[in-house]
């Protein structure tokens, strides 16, 4: 986290960060209230594939530039 925190500010961003902890309901309501706050990016990290998608989808929406990794974001279909 520190590496990307000092290169988004070597690159002149402004950077601030959210630990969730593992948590993955405390994930789920930092994202949202980062896309609340209209952040110009958000770079994901960890978010799991039962979720991911509709965690991000507002944030896309909103015309955020979001960044996954290791982050599975597969729109599910249903039957």
């Amino acid at each position: 986290m520190d590496g990307a925190r000092s290169e988004g500010e070597a690159l002149g961003f402004q950077v601030n960060t959210f630990i969730s902890e593992g948590n993955d309901v405390k994930f789920k309501e930092l994202v949202a209230q980062a896309v609340q706050q209209d952040y110009d990016g958000l770079i994901i990290s960890h978010g799991k594939e039962d979720y991911a998608y509709d965690m991000i989808k507002p944030a896309i929406d909103k015309g955020i530039k979001v960044v996954t990794f290791d982050t599975v974001t597969k729109k599910k279909t249903r039957h």
